[in-house]
């Protein structure tokens, strides 16, 4: 009887050892970090990084808009070209770079001939004699 008694009290206590203590899979200051860096565990070996802040690893997974991967679609360079080339068409450089300047376009390089928005490059193409713009090439 003694021994069956014992037994139950050694299950019940080993029972009540195993739910009692709460599983910690990460630690306290692990926690920490991946709460204000705004990542998780997956996150953390993908590209979140847990020694910046949360704005900082969100502003790092927004793709910029300047960035783009391969060539302008072409429907859209040839509005873009449209609007620009009226304005720019037989101006002197000088008179190309202030309009360009003023549509929010961004010089690229000292010559003044190539020009970066929104993910587009546009380079203003000069006649050799006049060096008036003649065209503008999107890409």
């Amino acid at each position: 009887m003694k021994k069956t008694i014992a037994m139950t009290i050694l299950a019940a206590a080993a029972l009540a050892g195993f739910t009692a203590l709460p599983a910690h899979a990460i630690s306290e200051a692990y926690r920490a970090q991946l709460e204000r860096s705004g990542c998780t565990q997956l996150t953390d070996g993908n590209g979140c990084d847990i020694h910046k802040s949360k704005a900082q690893n969100q502003a790092a997974a927004q793709p910029q808009a300047n960035q783009r991967h391969g060539k302008a679609d072409p429907e859209a360079a040839r509005a873009v070209q449209a609007k620009i080339l009226p304005q720019v068409r037989d101006k002197d450089l000088a008179q190309a770079i202030k309009v360009m300047t003023q549509q929010g376009w961004t010089r690229v390089g000292k010559d003044g001939v190539t020009w970066q928005k929104a993910g587009f490059h546009a380079f203003l193409n000069q006649d050799v004699d006049s060096r008036k713009v003649v065209g503008v090439t999107i890409d």
